[in-house]
């Protein structure tokens, strides 16, 4: 029996690994013929409308076959990180512009409090994904006029990443799930659920942690620890 629900464990994760790489080419052309369509001076304003829609909506379900394909990946023990030397850093401060944009939008301030120069061997793309995903996480579950603070440090060779935010109080029940697939918030209608999930995949990737820990005020506390880092003497 043990075999059998191994042998259709084995398949639900390989039919997602083939499925999601299947996926990519039609949504890639799709996501290109859409852009170009919305280039085009002669399409009409009401038709541009109706493209810009569809191409969020193309880019989303683009995003939704990487992550399927990254945790399915995980899940059958494939190499998911590249290492190389990074600035960490830089990493954080890309990250952190980028997500000012979305914030702005919301009214919402992100403000990087401390930021250690620190020297780590690590995968560039997938710890970007962590950062924006923590980001999204921190915007997404705010309130208007609120506030998502960032902290980097060096201590004794480990590197911490403190991200916390203002926000609505989050539910006992939903605090034990925090970092389970497909788990949204109560009324939230956004994402598909894997952006903690996948943070936390990469993260032990790359030999660290991430806690979570939900503020008394409301919001959301971050801690990802590093090991191993080399703090910049430039």
């Amino acid at each position: 029996m043990l075999a059998r629900v191994e042998a259709g464990i084995s398949n639900v994760r390989d039919f997602t690994l083939h499925a999601s790489h299947e996926l990519k080419t039609p949504l890639t052309i799709l996501s290109a013929e859409t852009e170009l369509s919305l280039a085009d001076p002669a399409t009409p304003a009401a038709e541009s409308e109706r493209l810009a829609s569809q191409l969020e909506e193309l880019r989303r379900l683009a995003a939704l076959v990487d992550a399927l394909s990254l945790l399915a990946k995980v899940d059958a023990g494939l190499p998911v990180i590249a290492r190389e030397r990074l600035r960490f850093e830089e990493v954080l401060q890309d990250a952190v512009k980028d997500a000012r944009v979305l914030a702005s939008r919301r009214g919402i301030a992100i403000e990087l409090t401390r930021c250690d120069a620190a020297s780590f061997d690590g995968d560039r793309a997938g710890l970007r994904q962590v950062l924006l995903n923590l980001f999204d996480n921190a915007v997404k579950h705010n309130r208007p006029g609120g506030w998502a603070r960032v902290e980097l440090r060096t201590e004794q060779d480990t590197l911490i990443l403190v991200i916390e935010n203002t926000g609505l109080p989050i539910s006992a029940e939903l605090l034990p799930r925090i970092f389970d697939r497909f788990v949204r918030g109560a009324g939230c209608n956004e994402g598909s659920g894997l952006g903690l999930s996948i943070a936390k995949t990469i993260v032990e990737s790359h030999g660290g942690t991430i806690t979570f820990m939900a503020r008394p005020e409301g919001g959301a506390r971050f801690v990802v620890g590093f090991p191993q880092c080399t703090p910049s003497r430039e």
